[in-house]
């Protein structure tokens, strides 16, 4: 664990996740069939689809995998949670780039 700021408080957990559970994760992002997981390009915005020519990676989730289960839970753990809720977790995002997009930096924002 390295301490990268402490207001506002970021770590860098070395190992939080292994390659097995990485390559499950993905797999399960790659073979999601519905509209709102599944892997497509990345969209800006709260609300709604938009595209943004700043976001030229494609994600998508793995909610309710077995490893998502596993890492979702180990956050859980090291943040000190007594027990495992499942409404106070979000999916794991699995962002991806090819050879012809990139990481442009940018702001994010909602309205």
């Amino acid at each position: 664990l390295q301490v990268m700021s402490l207001t506002p408080r970021v770590f860098d957990i070395y190992n939080f996740f292994n390659r097995d559970e990485s390559a499950a994760i993905v797999d399960k992002a790659l073979k999601e069939t519905s509209e709102t997981h599944k892997m497509k390009r990345s969209s800006t915005g709260a609300s709604g689809y938009n595209l943004n020519s700043k976001r030229t990676s494609e994600n998508g989730f793995d909610t309710h995998g077995k490893e998502a289960q596993i890492v979702k839970r180990r956050c859980m753990d090291i943040l000190g949670f007594d027990e495992y809720e499942e409404s106070l977790t979000d999916g794991l995002q699995v962002l991806r780039y090819n050879k012809t997009t990139g990481y442009f930096p940018h702001m994010d924002w909602i309205d």
